[in-house]
């Protein structure tokens, strides 16, 4: 590959690796960095709006414990509680409405309600209700709202879920105080509180943000959610919310969880996107604020960040990659210059010299190269020098390897014809020295064939005494089973002597509960089933006795068969040892001629080793002599060669 392609494709994969470096440093760096990020930035918005709202509850909460304070300590006289506590509960921001409860005959003698509580008539004017303790009206004791107040610790502020006043239609709540006098539970002050203006708060932190909050209450209440649906959730449970919109179910289940930690919502929540749901509990009232943040909005930032740095990175790497190639070019283009000067000295003008253009490293390699070939000229008129000895000397060599090479030649054929007369003689000794071992071989496997029937021969025997041995066992074992069924059929006659005699008992009850008439029926009924059940069991018995002397009559068929067996056996077992000991007598011949024929086979192995030593004798004269005729010729045809060389050396020294 010529130098100017590598640099391209250097530089292409300079590109290429940057770009797969910027893609995991963004991938799996900062990508989880940035989300994170978005995540906690969201995290606190919710926090910030959780205690914005919790801050103008806490206003409502001060308000309701200032109003329980006055109610503890001033005198039970109702004109004194109206001129007090009215000017109270107007001064606070946002108030629908407030007042005090008292427990029955606690602020009226002889009254059971005797509410004060004052309704948001206009701007900075309230107006004193009488409506709730009319005779018509509820026990306001009875609401809920009250008895959670009841028995709190003093200046707790119990907050109710939030409600839509029927009248303004409105979103409000309503936190209760505990009110006590002489240390005694006296009645609960409250103070109505307007939840006007979350929707809008919401939306604008919303569109600033291009996420959607929310708001749900301590009893699972959406107080507020806009933007997310065209329709109106709130003052929904979730519940309902998941019921009117099934997309909503995966954010209902992750509420229902009541973590704050941040969870991944699928798709559907927010259209053709994903989203993650982070929330903020507040401490007092149990509400939660929290955020749906779409993964697109959590990841703008870092597609802006991969779209800047690809293309910084990718403008700045081209014009690096440009710069290179240029510089790449100038210095391929010196490069090309240099070869062709070197080409000049190769085709032999050896006064040409390169031209020194630069002072830079092609100006020294250039400088070198003309060192080099002032050198290579005087190496040259040395080499012509010499040449020309070499010459003379191959000459020389060659003569002497011609001589050589006839009287190798010579040598060789007086060798050979003695290594083919020893030859023959090897030969002879070594058929002999094959067959005799051969036939020792074979007296040999006859030996093993002979010694493996033998083993058998002893193995059948060894089995059959094991075969006659388990023979008998058997026997004995039938033996066994026909007297154990002579003794089931002795226990088979008592259960019929048992079942008899209950049958006959049976029939003494059934007389008998006949003779009592009327009050024996149900026995005569148990004993007809007693006699059923003892004929049923005779009747069995008999099945058994008759099966019982079968297995008798088998079992003494099987002893005579297994007795026969047994004799058969013993009788193979005598004709299995006489055929044993001629079998050993044939191990004993066929041994002693194993022992001649190896005796032979040793003295004539031993015979041919001889004749094989004075073969390999001849062998290798008749090798070194062969040798000697290759060397005395490959000597001569070096010799010549070097001639030749010599001659084609001098050639080109004269040249130069």
């Amino acid at each position: 590959m010529l130098i100017r392609h590598k640099l391209l494709a250097g530089g292409l994969s300079l590109l290429v690796a940057a770009l797969l470096i910027l893609f995991v440093v963004i991938q799996y760096f900062a990508t989880p960095v940035i989300r994170q990020q978005s995540i906690r930035n969201a995290e606190l918005q919710a926090q910030t709006t959780g205690e914005s709202i919790a801050k103008e509850l806490a206003k409502t909460a001060v308000l309701t414990k200032n109003l329980a304070s006055l109610a503890q300590i001033l005198p039970i006289d109702t004109s004194q509680f109206i001129s007090q506590l009215e000017p109270l509960i107007a001064s606070g921001t946002g108030v629908a409405g407030g007042g005090i409860w008292p427990e029955p005959n606690k602020l009226i003698a002889g009254q059971d309600k005797a509410s004060l509580f004052w309704a948001k008539a206009g701007p900075n004017r309230f107006e004193l209700l009488d409506d709730y303790n009319s005779a018509s009206s509820s026990p306001y004791q009875q609401e809920s709202w009250y008895q959670d107040a009841k028995g709190t610790a003093p200046g707790e502020c119990v907050w109710s879920a939030v409600y839509t006043d029927p009248v303004s239609n409105i979103q409000m709540v309503t936190c209760s105080v505990e009110i006590e006098r002489d240390s005694q539970f006296w009645g609960v002050a409250t103070i109505d509180v307007e939840l006007a203006g979350l929707d809008g708060l919401l939306t604008e932190e919303n569109k600033a943000s291009s996420s959607f909050g929310f708001i749900v209450d301590q009893s699972q209440q959406l107080i507020s959610m806009p933007m997310l649906r065209s329709e109106n959730l709130s003052m929904q449970t979730l519940d309902q919310v998941a019921q009117s919109d099934r997309t909503l179910q995966p954010f209902v289940n992750a509420l229902n969880k009541k973590d704050n930690q941040p969870i991944e919502l699928e798709e559907g929540v927010i259209a053709d996107d994903s989203s993650i749901l982070v929330t903020y509990t507040l401490p007092e009232q149990g509400w939660r604020t929290g955020i749906i943040l779409p993964a697109s909005v959590a990841m703008a930032s870092v597609y802006s960040l991969t779209k800047a740095l690809y293309s910084s990175l990718v403008t700045l790497i081209v014009v690096f990659v440009i710069v290179l190639l240029f510089a790449g070019n100038r210095l391929i283009a010196q490069l090309q210059s240099t070869t062709k000067q070197v080409r000049k000295l190769v085709d032999g003008n050896i006064d040409n010299k390169l031209e020194v253009r630069s002072k830079d490293e092609m100006g020294e390699l250039c400088s070198a190269i003309n060192d080099y070939g002032d050198n290579l000229v005087d190496i040259l008129f040395k080499v012509q020098n010499e040449a020309e000895k070499v010459k003379n000397n191959a000459e020389s060599i060659n003569q002497l390897s011609s001589s050589s090479s006839s009287r190798a030649s010579l040598l060789m054929d007086e060798n050979h014809t003695l290594a083919t007369a020893i030859n023959e003689m090897a030969a002879t000794a070594t058929d002999v020295s094959q067959n005799v071992i051969s036939v020792a071989n074979i007296t040999e496997q006859s030996a093993e064939m002979v010694n493996s029937g033998f083993k058998l021969i002893e193995s059948s025997g060894q089995s059959i005494n094991q075969l006659f041995t388990n023979l008998s066992d058997a026997s004995g074992a039938v033996e066994k089973l026909s007297q154990d069924s002579q003794e089931v059929g002795s226990v088979l006659d008592v259960i019929m002597n048992i079942s008899e005699q209950t049958n006959l008992l049976a029939l003494n009850a059934a007389i008998e509960a006949a003779r009592a008439g009327e009050s024996g029926r149900g026995f005569a009924v148990v004993a007809d089933e007693v006699r059923t059940l003892a004929s049923r069991t005779q009747k069995s018995a008999v099945e058994i006795e008759s099966m019982i002397k079968k297995l008798q009559e088998a079992a003494k068929d099987g002893v005579s068969v297994i007795d026969g067996c047994r004799e058969l056996s013993e009788k193979v077992n005598e004709r299995s040892e006489e055929t044993r000991i001629q079998y050993e007598e044939i191990v004993i011949a066929f041994n002693d001629i194993r022992d001649r024929a190896t005796s032979i086979a040793a003295a004539t192995e031993q015979q041919a080793k001889v004749t094989d030593s004075v073969d390999e004798l001849a062998e290798r004269i008749r090798h070194i002599s062969n040798k000697n005729v290759e060397d005395a010729e490959v000597f001569s045809s070096v010799s010549s060669e070097s001639m030749d060389q010599a001659q084609r050396l001098y050639a080109i020294s004269q040249k130069g």
